[in-house]
């Protein structure tokens, strides 16, 4: 998916567009372009700022969980090392 090139919105779409984020009209080039040709709903600042809060809350949430299932952590963490492992063709034995 990182590969691929954004889709350019076809022609007969605006040039601006507000964010309801911030509030801000802004050419629809600060707009990421959806799968279906269409400019996203949040401006592309506004989309890194919540992605970043989001990958924040989930890191938390996993250090949270490690942190009160140790053990259990471990282990899971022993398996997807083994799986890893297997998978690319190293023996664990």
């Amino acid at each position: 998916m990182r590969h691929e090139r954004t889709p350019t919105l076809p022609a007969g779409h605006p040039s601006k567009k507000r964010c309801p984020a911030c509030q801000q009209v802004k050419p629809v080039s600060e707009f990421y372009v959806t799968v279906g040709g269409r400019p996203s709903g949040y401006c592309k600042a506004c989309q890194r700022a919540v992605s970043h809060t989001s990958r924040l809350r989930r890191q938390a949430a996993v250090r949270l969980l490690a942190a009160a299932h140790p053990e259990e952590w471990a282990a899971a963490l022993r398996q997807a090392r083994e799986e890893r492992q297997g998978r690319q063709g190293g023996d664990a034995a």
